[in-house]
């Protein structure tokens, strides 16, 4: 029913006469990664091909010019519409083995934002590795009985298990995955490795001019829970990871989670003494004058959504009616 009721509203074309009334000067994509279906524990977290392929043809051919950040800010101060960017955030391996071949067949530009911890390897993030590992196991041992997770719906129900036995503090969280993990005769490096991209991935990607790197924190926490000292340690750190392997500082910023609650005023002064000339959301709808360029809103795109769910965040409602 929900899904009849988009197509109508696309097909009748309400959807491009609201647009024009509350759709912004331009919207921001959020990606995170591009790969053939196959199963994850978060689905929203992926798309196919086909369906970034589909999204980049949907926006040219509604008029919107695909656009760098730094365009995109000039066009935002000036108020010229549309602009559309393309965002991607952590730093997955298939944006350097898949993403990168489609940005040059359509020669579009796109930001990654890259959480240098992950890359390193030095924070790994331990609920990725629990789907990675769930993901290419037809079997695990959990308390020492051998479950087996050879279906989707198999491996969605133990990796919802384990989760639940995780304590709520990262650091604990962190510690006792890894040594679970290892117990099941998996090598964390490697599971690691074959998740993010590496330092020398993002210098062959950096020497394309359609690739842009953006700071994501060192470990993705969620900044508004961290002392000041923490909160600025993860940017300034960041960035310079990213000054020591680009050979440039750079210039844009996305904030882990990136709802309203986790980060303010004080993390987008950090952000911008840190040197970073925007940083993005997670969520908001379009982009309007006025936003700041230090609260950029971003519409998300993962899972099931196609060029119909697009449309529809594009034209600015759903955001207008959750603000009043």
């Amino acid at each position: 029913m929900a899904q009849g009721i988009r197509r109508l509203a696309v097909g009748s074309g309400a959807t491009s006469i609201l647009g024009r009334v509350f759709g912004g000067i331009g919207v921001i994509l959020m990606f995170h990664r591009v790969r053939p279906t196959t199963w994850t524990a978060d689905p929203g977290a992926s798309v196919t091909p086909e369906t970034f392929l589909a999204i980049v043809h949907y926006l040219r051919s509604t008029g919107y010019e695909i656009a760098t950040l730094d365009e995109g800010l000039a066009r935002l101060e000036a108020g010229k519409p549309r602009f559309a960017c393309l965002t991607f955030d952590d730093g997955y391996q298939d944006n350097h083995h898949v993403l990168w071949s489609l940005v040059q067949q359509e020669r579009v530009p796109v930001t990654i934002y890259l959480t240098t911890g992950y890359v390193s390897g030095t924070y790994p993030a331990w609920w990725l590795l629990l789907e990675a590992l769930i993901a290419t196991r037809p079997s695990l041992s959990i308390d020492g009985t051998v479950i087996s997770i050879v279906t989707a719906p198999e491996k969605t129900a133990c990796y919802a298990a384990l989760t639940k036995r995780v304590p709520s503090s990262p650091e604990d969280a962190r510690h006792r995955v890894m040594a679970w993990i290892a117990q099941q005769n998996v090598e964390i490096a490697e599971l690691q490795r074959d998740l993010f991209m590496n330092w020398t991935m993002i210098q062959e990607m950096n020497a394309d001019p359609l690739i842009v790197f953006g700071g994501h924190t060192v470990s993705h926490p969620r900044l508004a829970t961290l002392s000041n000292e923490a909160a600025q340690r993860e940017i300034e750190t960041c960035r310079d990871d990213l000054r020591e392997v680009l050979g440039k500082p750079p210039r844009h910023f996305a904030y882990p989670f990136g709802q309203s609650a986790d980060s303010g005023t004080r993390e987008a002064d950090l952000v911008r003494r840190a040197g970073f000339v925007s940083a993005v959301r997670a969520y908001g709808g379009p982009v309007r004058r006025g936003c700041g360029a230090m609260n950029l809103p971003r519409i998300p795109i993962g899972g099931d959504d196609g060029t119909t769910d697009l449309a529809i965040r594009m034209s600015g409602v759903k955001s207008i009616l959750q603000a009043v």
